[in-house]
């Protein structure tokens, strides 16, 4: 009986340690990294091109042939020794071994295009994880907002279900008049769809963060919001530009696609100069010799064609490769200034905002408007555009909120590195 006692009470502990597992901004990076469908894809394509690699290592495999093999007896011919029992005495037959010897350090170069292929692998992979975490930094920080949005929303609805309710009560007793009443129900209906919206919207970014992360059991309850900052102005380097260019993805992609561009017209190069096959056979019976061995060698002859073609279209590569590196770095710079740009804009314009809606802090704000209208200090009217104006501007300071965190988000994703 105790042991069944204990094995309950460790079953209801674990239970409680699963249930309260909470989930920061930085344990759904963890989550991404380890379980993220898209980068346990690229980790194959790395395996991949290390296999492929580890084969470029490989040296050519020898040919062994048989060949003039007559399994019958042959009549006016010289008899030879056997071989073994009675068989050889008037059989023929050649070995030949060939080596395939490649020159100009061709398999050297060919290891070395599979090197550049696999370290393009790598690259990709850090920049498909830049790339996610960013998606996943974007849909953590709407999700947070939408939460900010929601708690305004329910204030409001909270205050104009009190409204509707009590002049539903005086419409009832003829104390006021119908367009009254309707006034307060359209404005909470459309409050109430509003609510709705940002419902669906929050499912739609919960299943983007379970699809990032893996974690299908993840649920609002236990994600772990952070403290929201809106002041990176200050952080952001001096040398941005200058890191940018050391740290980029996109640009540390298109310099080495150059890197693999420059081995591939060395492969190209090598492939032009003819490779040498060494040749060794043993003819028994087939020529003036009972038994005839003999060495030579072949090679190919550079007639028609010397690799050319594929010497001037890994060039061109080259150059193709050089142009897009200088119409990212130009791009580069140009999004770089104009997201520094956008950010200080937007950063001001929140600066204006008190500090009200960080603290969340509205009902004091609305007890105030119940209060005066419940003296009659205002209309119904005045109340509920004292209501609507409330709301419009918690909104649009969360919206602006939402622009500057994505703003920072993208510069940093830009620059290659977080602040």
């Amino acid at each position: 009986m105790a042991r069944f006692a204990l094995l309950v009470i460790n079953i209801i502990l674990c239970y409680k340690v699963l249930w309260a597992q909470e989930y920061s901004l930085r344990d759904l990076q963890n989550a991404l990294t380890e379980h993220n469908l898209q980068i346990r894809e690229q980790s194959l394509n790395i395996e991949k091109a290390a296999a492929e690699l580890q084969q470029a290592k490989a040296h050519e495999n020898p040919t062994l042939s048989l060949q003039e093999v007559n399994f019958w007896k042959t009549f006016d011919i010289e008899s030879q020794r056997r071989l073994f029992g009675n068989y050889g005495k008037y059989q023929q037959f050649g070995i030949e071994l060939e080596q395939k010897i490649e020159t100009a350090a061709k398999r050297k170069k060919r290891i070395q295009v599979n090197t550049q292929a696999l370290q393009t692998q790598h690259i990709q992979k850090d920049a498909l994880t830049a790339q996610l975490q960013y998606e996943l930094r974007v849909a953590y920080y709407t999700y947070y907002i939408l939460t900010k949005k929601e708690k305004v929303n329910a204030s409001l609805l909270n205050e104009i279900s009190r409204l509707v309710e009590k002049y539903q009560r005086q419409y009832n007793n003829r104390n006021v008049l119908l367009p009254e009443l309707m006034r307060a129900q359209n404005t909470f209906s459309q409050l109430q769809k509003e609510a709705f919206s940002a419902e669906e919207e929050k499912k739609e970014l919960l299943n983007e963060l379970k699809y990032l992360t893996g974690l299908n059991t993840l649920s609002e309850s236990n994600i772990v919001f952070d403290t929201l900052s809106l002041n990176y102005t200050s952080r952001i380097p001096s040398n941005v530009l200058e890191l940018a260019l050391q740290n980029n993805h996109v640009l540390k992609h298109q310099t080495q696609m150059q890197r693999l561009a420059d081995a591939n017209i060395a492969l190209e190069k090598a492939m032009a100069v003819p490779s040498v096959t060494l040749l060794a056979n043993y003819d028994r019976g087939g020529n003036i010799m009972k038994d005839f061995v003999g060495f030579g060698i072949s090679i190919d002859l550079p007639i028609f064609h010397r690799n050319k073609g594929n010497i001037l279209a890994a060039q061109h590569q080259k150059a193709i490769e050089e142009n897009k590196y200088q119409s990212i770095v130009t791009q580069l710079e140009q999004q770089i200034n104009n997201c520094i740009t956008q950010i200080k804009k937007w950063e001001q314009y929140l600066s204006q905002y008190s500090n009200n809606f960080l603290k969340d802090d509205y009902q004091s704000i609305l007890a105030q408007f119940w209060q005066r209208l419940q003296q009659k200090q205002i209309t119904l009217t005045q109340y509920i555009d004292y209501i609507e104006s409330h709301q419009s501007t918690a909104i649009a300071y969360w919206d602006a909120a939402l622009t500057y965190l994505k703003l920072i988000e993208q510069l940093q994703l830009l620059v290659g590195k977080h602040f």
